[in-house]
């Protein structure tokens, strides 16, 4: 069968075409094009098993990984466009280097005299299972870029961070950083959980991380 690809590129949408199957998937299908295109289509990629988050972008309107976006899924009329909440650098590469900025600036670590609390791993787990991708970025109605609101993704660093800190210091200034910028903001749309590549539990974890941070600042 043929994939015909409608892809957001610098001078406009372009359309390409490339053989495929029901299995083939977007990243694949790039690949296919890449390989004959004087000028190649510009998109990131490293894992392409799920695992690292990086060919994140919009797929037929809707934020996904292309190395897991199936042609059985997607079907053959294909669009494919950046993410739009993210600095374009070219075609469907963006810049996500807000991502680790947010982290920094929310001083979510582990304090470096701290032995972890693993009382809750499978939480925890999950937590760090977060691919860092941006899809849930994407679809919140309440991230804009603009202030240190970072979604289901900085929440779960959070939770994963003020769940194994044992330092009091710590924890009381990471859950007061918690409550003025993350926790009055969002707005429990749960549109994360809907687009997570890898199926996190978002609202459970922000109850439970909401609960631990009030008992931090009590």
């Amino acid at each position: 069968m043929i994939a015909k690809l409608k892809i957001k590129r610098k001078t406009g949408y372009k359309i390409y075409e490339a053989v495929c199957s029901e299995n083939s998937t977007v990243a694949g299908l790039l690949d296919i094009i890449n390989l004959e295109e004087s000028d190649p289509v510009e998109w990131e990629c490293s894992c392409r098993q799920n695992m690292c988050g990086s060919c994140a972008m919009l797929i037929n309107k809707r934020p996904s990984l292309a190395c897991s976006a199936f042609v059985r899924n997607t079907g053959t009329d294909i669009t494919l466009e950046p993410l739009s909440k993210f600095p374009l650098i070219k075609d469907l590469k963006v810049d996500r280097s807000i991502i680790h900025r947010l982290f920094e600036k929310m001083k979510v670590y582990i304090d470096e005299n701290t032995i972890p609390n693993f009382d809750d791993t499978e939480r925890q787990y999950l937590s760090a299972s977060c691919l860092q991708c941006g899809c849930c970025m994407e679809v919140c109605p309440n991230y804009t870029g603009e202030d240190l609101f970072g979604g289901a993704m900085l929440m779960n660093g959070i939770f994963k961070t003020i769940s194994q800190e044992n330092s009091k210091k710590h924890l009381k200034e990471l859950s007061g950083i918690y409550a003025k910028t993350q926790f009055g903001i969002c707005t429990k749309a749960l549109s994360c959980a809907e687009v997570c590549p890898v199926k996190l539990p978002q609202a459970s974890t922000f109850s439970r991380l909401n609960a631990i941070s009030l008992k931090n600042l009590l």
